[in-house]
């Protein structure tokens, strides 16, 4: 009894201490799995032998939708799903939707993330703005969040005109008409006369232009209210009647250039202050930021490289500092035609040096994203994205290139020119293995055929026409959906991606503003 009680004082003795390090060894076998089973790592008893794979994660709008991967359904959506390394043909449906489908690939011990928004197929329509004067076609304006058009209406002696404006990003405390009449006012049917609108980028002010045959007044119009033209003053520009006007992106200040010397004019204290006085055989371009600040790219042809640096300036002509000391672009297009016969790896980032063979051509214009640190940059011969962190080159496209604009997830940008219509990546989110930086979505068609492209609100979707008809579809122009077929004046996307503005003329000839709900 005394031995059986002495056995069982050890081997609780011993079970004590082995515990500790048994526990340790355990915690760490579990971690250890654990890591290579988040990598991707799996153990298959039957064959016994370790594969890898990797995830994917399905996230839709609408949630609970049907999930299939290949042949095989998978339940409900949001899901994620642990895969071989392979390409998958991914499909969703849901009732009352138009199915969804994309091929992917999925890469060994990486995590890749889909975002399927599905269009309802019952589009339903909303009119809310009906009026039977004739809309002015030739004057429609469109900013980030609004658009400006003209309605008039002819009489014997006069025509009598109305400015609206149509806010197509709002926020959900915004109660106000819309859309709303901003302006009135009419020209003498004897008289030569025309007009000009220049809304600033927020929308919140219109350069509103009169040229009859004895005047051409500029008047400054606040668009939060009505405003009838008789009773506005003109802003005085003396000595700058000739000059060419521009928005301040801060919309404070309008720029003034001519040949020889660029202005900024405040419109709170109507003074005027000097950008640059030009210097003979240099070349300009300048833009500005939201914040104000002022970009001024000077350039000299030095044999056969065009030299460049970007200056910032205050508003009020005082000099910040120089952002860039040397920018270089060859001067001949030799360079860039190889990258237009063999578009492999084109837009790689490189570095901003003289030995690069993809800057070439006379910088016409460029744009400066201070909320994304970058900078887009058209040339005479090509498209880029300069990243101001990195200092380093995208060459979006081997042909001159206009930006349409920056996705709402400030990580893209849509592009066009007169060969190709597509979308570049120029940050992608950490582990995200389905994209790159450099990436390019080309769309198979030629610009002729596509008008109106631009960015639905979530990000991962466009809205365009092609032709006279309507479509909607993911941002590498998969899955696209015609959402409507009657020609339309303007489009545009509202602050819920759900809801969609579009005008059109009716038979009976009246303007009609409606809401599309495709979601």
């Amino acid at each position: 009894m005394i031995y059986s009680k002495t056995m069982k004082k050890q081997l609780k003795n011993t079970f004590y201490q082995l515990l500790p390090p048994f526990l340790s060894i355990l915690i760490i076998l579990t971690s250890v799995g654990l890591f290579y089973y988040i990598k991707g790592y799996r153990f298959n008893f039957q064959t016994k032998q370790v594969s890898t794979t990797g995830i994917l994660s399905i996230d839709t709008i609408p949630p609970r939708s049907n999930l299939y991967i290949g042949e095989k359904e998978y339940g409900k959506t949001p899901k994620s799903v642990t895969l071989p390394g392979g390409e998958y043909l991914l499909k969703i449906e849901r009732d009352g939707y138009n199915s969804w489908q994309k091929n992917v690939s999925i890469i060994e011990e990486k995590s890749s993330s889909v975002y399927p928004w599905l269009i309802a197929r019952d589009i339903k329509e909303q009119t809310i703005f009906s009026s039977s004067k004739i809309l002015n076609a030739n004057s429609i304006y469109q900013t980030e969040s609004s658009i400006f058009f003209i309605l008039y209406e002819e009489e014997s002696d006069i025509t009598s005109y109305e400015l609206w404006k149509l806010k197509t990003k709002s926020s959900a405390w915004d109660f106000t008409s819309n859309p709303t009449k901003i302006l009135t006012f009419s020209t003498n049917n004897s008289e030569e006369n025309s007009y000009n609108l220049l809304p600033s980028p927020d929308s919140s002010i219109v350069l509103f232009s009169l040229i009859t045959n004895s005047d051409k007044d500029k008047y400054i119009v606040e668009t939060n209210k009505e405003n009838s033209l008789d009773k506005l003053t003109p802003i005085v520009l003396n000595g700058f009647s000739k000059y060419s006007i521009s928005w301040n992106n801060s919309n404070k200040e309008l720029f003034l250039e001519s040949d020889i010397d660029i202005f900024s004019y405040d419109l709170n204290t109507n003074i005027t202050y000097l950008i640059t006085k030009k210097i003979q055989d240099t070349l300009y371009s300048f833009t500005s930021d939201k914040t104000g600040l002022v970009y001024l790219m000077t350039g000299l042809l030095e044999e056969d490289i065009y030299e460049y640096s970007l200056l910032q300036y205050l508003p009020t002509g005082t000099f910040q500092k120089e952002v860039i000391p040397n920018i270089y672009f060859y001067n001949s297009e030799e360079y860039i035609k190889s990258y237009r016969e063999d578009p492999k790896d084109l837009s790689l980032p490189f570095k901003n040096a003289k030995e690069s063979t993809k800057t070439s051509g006379k910088i016409i214009s460029f744009s400066v994203y201070e909320d994304v640190d970058g900078m887009f940059i058209k040339s005479e011969y090509a498209g880029y994205w300069f990243d101001l962190n990195t200092s380093k080159f995208i060459l979006v496209s081997p042909y001159s290139t206009d930006l349409i604009s920056i996705s709402p997830l400030s990580n893209q940008l849509l592009f066009k020119n007169s060969k190709e219509i597509g979308i570049l990546t120029f940050a992608i989110e950490e582990g995200d293995s389905l994209d790159y930086v450099g990436k390019r979505y080309i769309w198979e068609t030629v610009e002729e055929e596509i008008s109106s492209i631009q960015w639905i609100t979530n990000g991962k979707n466009v809205l365009f026409k092609k032709d006279t008809n309507l479509f909607v579809s993911d941002s590498d122009s998969e899955n696209s959906v015609e959402i409507y077929s009657t020609p339309t004046n303007f489009v545009s996307i509202e602050t819920d991606p759900s809801n969609i503005l579009i005008s059109y003329t009716n038979e009976e000839k009246d303007f009609v503003i409606k809401e599309l709900t495709i979601h």
